[in-house]
Parts: C-alpha cells; sequence; structure tokens
C-alpha cells in the first residue's frame, strides 16, 4: 500500500531534503576521496552556509559525522524545491545534504 502524497511546508521540506539517502555502491565507487562527496554534490563550507541563509542542518549533519567544518550538498531545481515547499522555501538554494565522510572505502 502507499501512502497518501501531501504538499510540504517550508519547514517539512527543508527536513526533506536533508535526508540521507543511501548511496548506491556505484556512487560511492565515483566519490572523490579529496571531498568525501558523492558523485554530482558540490563541497560546501558550514560557515558560509550559515551566511546564505537559515540554513541549521548543515551544521547538525557535520557535528554528528567528521566535524570538518564541510559538507556535500547537491542543488535541488527550483521547480522541484518550490513545490517541495508549496512556495518559497525561505532559504536561497534548496540542498539535498550529505557530510562529507564518504569515501570509496567506507
Amino acid at each position: 500500500m502507499h501512502a497518501p502524497v501531501r504538499l510540504l511546508t517550508g519547514a517539512a521540506a527543508l527536513a526533506l531534503a536533508a535526508v540521507t539517502l543511501p548511496l548506491s555502491p556505484a556512487a560511492l565507487a565515483a566519490t572523490p576521496p579529496e571531498t568525501g562527496c558523492p558523485a554530482g554534490f558540490s563541497l560546501l563550507s558550514v560557515q558560509w552556509l550559515s551566511t546564505q541563509g537559515p540554513y541549521q542542518l548543515p551544521g547538525i549533519l557535520d557535528a554528528a559525522g567528521n566535524n570538518d567544518g564541510y559538507v556535500c550538498g547537491k542543488a535541488i531545481v527550483d521547480v522541484a524545491a518550490t513545490h517541495l515547499c508549496g512556495g518559497s522555501c525561505g532559504v536561497p538554494v534548496l540542498y539535498n545534504f550529505y557530510d562529507n565522510d564518504k569515501t570509496p572505502a567506507h
């Protein structure tokens, strides 16, 4: 059975965007060891993100991970972000975040 689909408001969408989904073996194999980010994700400074908007999750993910001040982020396209948030998301760019602790060995 499938759960009903619901529109997500800003807070729920931000939480959803930050959920770390399991990485496939192919994505891990493509993870550059120098960034620790899956293929297609950018290495982002937690400090820089905090100056760009109310991004709280990157600091939480980093503190629970390798605590080096960086996370991996992949921007969610504007149309999908607007759909997820039901309008403005309250941040300049909605990201899917991971800590940058992924390496080919993990």
